[in-house]
């Protein structure tokens, strides 16, 4: 993968750990190891790059270091072995710091192994009394012991093996093999045919185990251990440095000068040899082993068949021929049609593999452009062909081309760039502050709202240099991002928690939102812009947020002299607001506002809210005064003679046990005359200055209503009525007293009688005193009228025939 670009020149002689994924290497020399170190050569943290680049080197001025190992978030875990746990981004910037428990501490630490269990990273230490204490979850520290082997009398062999649901440690005593649960059970799993375990290696997913034995064997299996793949003999009695798992498929063995890798599948015991020069580190992947040393950082991962028969020679693989008959055709030979005649039928599939093909090609640029070029080659002559799967390829390959360049340093291949999703890429990139890349990377694969959010990071990052001024780092942002960028609120809360809240106010002028700038503005506390901000947006909901954020936030006197004085808008959006939700505060607000109307208005709907009778005329009778301060007379006496029908409707009941109070004062007449207190209602007449002719109508309908018939006979010869009589008439035919009507209908004038005797049933007379006072439109309305009897208004029958020989009369008589 890369030639390294640093000068260690013995890595048998430092703690070495390198992040999966490409990730960082980090380094810090052992104590244990080599030639002591002196007092005044502090030990220095390093970390590099996939390609040696140096990102930090931090002195370690803390204690002895037992082990170091990255995170799934790419944070440096290293264990002392009193039992603290420091936490490094890959910038040597210390983050945190835990303990691994009392027994950790008393114990002492002698070994410890990082793992990830579901997505998340745990860590498990073993004491130098052979306890194994446990945490799945760094972030989340829920430490565990686990059960004791007894008879340990040396460190055993130990390994950690997860899966979603469980977390089982592997603990070899002698030839056999133990597993440990988080449950505090104990378990034998296995027992072998030699004489003791010396390594254990689990796979990358965490579904293959390796066991080696201290008679050169190799036992291969499922993590259940229920199937063997394959026993190995290596005739290598001695405990390897490392024993790695490459991918699925093999099994890497590294001892002091020589490397062999078995290929689990094969039945051959022939194992691939590699000569050492000098120590190295391995790693597992997803597909593979990174193999590190003091010069290069190199990828050890099974060829797939695909791509080793693309370039052989003799094949007559249909991508290899395709490849041959492109290589053809830009040299121009007729031998390009010849290659493809030979995969007419299998085209489709030789296009796929050859795009296959480039994407498990590593380091050749050159031949995964040979590889997409054969493609898009062979795709031409296809009628059907689905150009997603090669547009994908090329575009990712751009991007894996420029993530493995030196100056970035994540060697990933492909496979594990599809496993960590491009998103998960973009952190890290984030991670490594190469802002500019993740950008540019987003900008390709059109990801608009990924650039944003990088954007958002970028400029969380500007904020955190302290050596710039809030204007200079404002301007930058502002440059970088323009007026459209729709997460200003964010960064400026970033800002905040940064105190630096001068420049979280220049940024949120340039928030678009209104419903994320205001908030931000009153947890800043700029009340004033912010309600400003809220009323500019005509967003109700907005504006009562604001106005209760500061209602409770402030003082009420200082709350409500900055509606009066310095925002009368506001004020009134939340005369609104309590109109609605809490009235209670309304006298006093229009108080304030020395707006006597309002407050007479609302007194007077608290009145009919108030339980009590006393508070309703308390409330009803402050009203009135308050209509008078704002000079409106004629509510004001609407308003006392309110209070005076309620008063004598409280005597009323309490004299007579009757319900009166609420009544309009025409109902309270109304009421009393129907109850025969007849004197009491001319009272309330006489009270309330009711004209004798409203009077009138009120008795008329109440005596009606209430069947005092002769009660209204007497009332109506009592004195000549100032309404005419033909109200009388109409309550008698509204409670079919046709009989009584009768006897007022001699008392209407002579023109409206016609009408109400055809009304009463009278239709005969009614026709001859309409023709008696010649007038023809009385006889013409009076046919089409419905009598009171017969409910008829047939022209065609007696009565029209009547009415109509009426008219002619009259008629003819005009005419002479």
């Amino acid at each position: 993968m890369y030639t390294m670009c640093w000068d260690k020149s013995n890595l048998g002689l430092y703690l070495i750990a390198i992040a999966p994924y490409g990730g960082p290497i980090a380094l810090l020399r052992d104590v244990s190891r080599g030639p002591p170190t002196t007092s005044t050569s502090m030990p220095i943290l390093y970390i590099f790059n996939s390609a040696g680049k140096t990102l930090a080197q931090t002195p370690w001025s803390s204690g002895k270091v037992i082990h170091i190992g990255w995170t799934t978030s790419e944070q440096l875990l290293c264990v002392q072995d009193e039992g603290t746990v420091l936490v490094y981004n890959i910038f040597g910037k210390m983050q945190k710091h835990f303990g691994m428990g009392e027994t950790a501490k008393e114990q002492r630490i002698i070994q410890a192994k990082t793992f990830t269990y579901s997505t998340n990273t745990g860590l498990a230490v073993m004491t130098s009394f052979y306890r194994i204490i446990i945490v799945t979850n760094v972030e989340a520290m829920n430490i565990r012991q686990l059960a004791e082997i007894s008879d340990l009398r040396s460190t055993p062999i130990w390994h950690v093996i997860t899966s979603e649901r469980s977390c089982n440690v592997l603990v070899a005593k002698n030839a056999n093999l133990y597993t440990l649960d988080l449950t505090g059970q104990l378990k034998l799993v296995k027992e072998y045919d030699f004489e003791s375990i010396i390594d254990i290696a689990v796979s990358f997913n965490q579904q293959l185990i390796a066991v080696y034995g201290d008679n050169g064997g190799i036992w291969i299996g499922t993590k259940d251990f229920k199937t063997i793949n394959r026993e190995i003999r290596t005739d290598m009695r001695s405990r390897p440095k490392h024993l790695e798992f490459c991918g699925t498929g093999a099994i890497v063995c590294c001892y002091t000068d020589e490397m062999m890798v078995f290929d689990t599948a094969s039945s051959s015991s022939q194992p691939i040899r590699y000569s050492l020069e000098e120590p190295v580190y391995c790693s597992a992947e997803l597909d593979g082993v990174r193999i590190l040393s003091s010069f290069d950082h190199e990828f050890l991962h099974k060829v797939e068949t695909v791509l080793q028969t693309a370039y052989l020679l003799g094949t007559m693989e249909a991508h290899n021929q395709l490849i041959e008959a492109y290589q053809q055709f830009t040299l121009m030979s007729q031998k390009a049609d010849e290659y493809l005649r030979n995969i007419t039928e299998k085209l489709s599939e030789a296009v796929a593999n050859c795009i296959k093909c480039a994407t498990l090609e590593y380091d050749s640029a050159k031949c995964q452009k040979l590889l997409l070029n054969a493609a898009s080659f062979g795709k031409t002559f296809l009628t059907e062909f689905d150009p997603t799967d090669f547009l994908t390829a090329c575009e990712e390959l751009r991007v894996l081309n420029e993530l493995r360049s030196p100056k970035i340093g994540i060697g990933i291949s492909y496979k594990q760039f599809k496993h960590l999703s491009l998103p998960v890429v973009l952190d890290r990139l984030i991670l490594r502050k190469h802002f500019a890349l993740a950008v540019k990377i987003c900008e390709f694969l059109k990801l608009n709202q990924e650039r944003e959010r990088i954007f958002g990071q970028w400029a969380t990052f500007k904020i955190s240099q302290s050596d710039k001024s809030d204007e200079v780092i404002a301007d930058c942002i502002v440059g970088k991002l323009g007026t459209n960028y729709m997460a200003y609120a964010h960064i400026a809360e970033k800002a905040l928690k940064m105190e630096r809240r001068d420049l979280a106010a220049r940024l949120l002028e340039f928030e678009p939102r209104s419903s994320k700038q205001v908030p931000m503005l009153l947890k800043m506390q700029r009340n004033e812009t912010a309600l400003s901000k809220a009323i500019e947006s005509g967003d109700v909901d907005l504006i009562y947020q604001a106005l209760l954020h500061l209602k409770d936030t402030m003082a009420q006197v200082d709350f409500l002299h900055m509606l009066t004085q310095k925002n009368t808008q506001a004020f009134d959006y939340y005369l609104q607001y309590c109109r609605q939700n809490n009235r209670g505060i309304l006298k006093d607000l229009y108080s304030m506002q020395d707006n006597f109307m309002l407050m007479g208005q609302h007194l007077i709907m608290d009145s009919y809210e108030n339980e009590t009778f006393t508070n309703r005329i308390d409330n009803l009778k402050e009203a009135a005064r308050c209509f008078q301060k704002a000079r409106c007379d004629w509510l004001a006496k609407q308003t006392e003679d309110q209070v005076k029908l309620l008063e004598q409707q409280k005597r009323l009941e309490v004299d007579f046990s009757q319900s009166y109070i609420d009544l309009s004062l025409n109902q309270t007449i109304t009421k009393l005359i129907g109850e025969g207190r007849f004197k009491l209602a001319d009272q309330l007449k006489k009270d309330f200055k009711i004209s004798e002719k409203s009077y009138y109508y009120i008795k008329v309908e109440a005596l009606a209503e209430s069947d005092r018939w002769s009660e209204l006979e007497d009332f109506g010869k009592a004195k000549k009525s100032p309404i005419g009589y033909e109200h009388f008439v109409e309550m008698c035919i509204k409670y079919n007293k046709l009989d009584i009507a009768e006897k007022y209908v001699v008392k209407v004038p002579v023109e409206d009688r016609p009408r109400l005797l055809f009304e009463i049933g009278k239709v005969e007379e009614a026709i001859d005193l309409a023709a008696q006072n010649k007038d023809i439109q009385v006889l013409e309305r009076l046919g089409g009228r419905k009598t009171t009897k017969s409910q008829k208004s047939d022209l065609t029958g007696a009565i029209g025939l009547r009415i109509n020989e009426k008219k002619k009369y009259l008629l003819v008589k005009s005419l002479s």
